[in-house]
């Protein structure tokens, strides 16, 4: 998946539906990627109101997700924690970004309500209840599995420790890698 899928999704809309002329109109516009400081600083400069949201995860969960997913899992395990460090340095500068918030994953899975609150008020909208009942009552492609209707929290409760299943090696790897990006993130390596 490319760094532009969010935007490339977003023009082909436009242009499917003919609404290029309400391009000036959008309030609100998802994508799952994020930009550089750079292009972010553009983006702001076009849209003087942009505001970001940064959910970041702990690596040992990335990497364990990512190879079991899609084409992430035709990837070897260095290229996959290769790609999650590169990119919490990429995007660390969204952390302390005027126009961001930063949430931790783990953060919003066990305060999901106070967690999308913070969010709400970031973003200047309306707080939605149901958001909150939506993200806790459902999983989406868990570990490249159909969607699931089930408490979030209690399944990442129950989960065991991913690396319980990675080898030495696999370990050690993702130990040299992905030390310096877990720890500027907060995060420790348990093995």
């Amino acid at each position: 998946m490319s760094d532009d899928y969010g935007l490339y999704n977003f023009l082909k809309r436009l242009i499917r539906e003919n609404s290029l002329l309400n391009f000036k109109d959008i309030k609100i516009w998802g994508a799952k990627s994020f930009p550089n400081k750079d292009e972010a600083e553009g983006l702001i400069w076009l849209f003087p109101k942009a505001k970001f949201v940064y959910i970041y995860r702990n690596g040992i969960d990335v990497v364990n997700s990512m190879t079991k997913f899609g084409w992430f899992s035709k990837q070897s395990f260095k290229v996959l924690c290769d790609f999650w460090a590169s990119r919490i340095f990429r995007y660390k500068y969204l952390t302390d970004f005027e126009r961001a918030i930063s949430v931790n994953f783990d953060v919003y899975v066990q305060n999901t309500e106070e967690t999308f609150r913070k969010i709400f008020k970031h973003l200047e909208i309306d707080y939605n209840k149901r958001s909150v009942n939506f993200s806790k009552s459902n999983l989406i492609h868990p570990l490249d599995q159909p969607n699931q209707k089930i408490s979030s929290r209690e399944a990442f409760d129950k989960r065991k420790p991913p690396y319980e299943n990675w080898t030495q090696k696999q370990k050690k790897i993702f130990r040299e890698i992905c030390s310096g990006a877990i720890k500027e993130m907060g995060f420790e390596i348990p093995f």
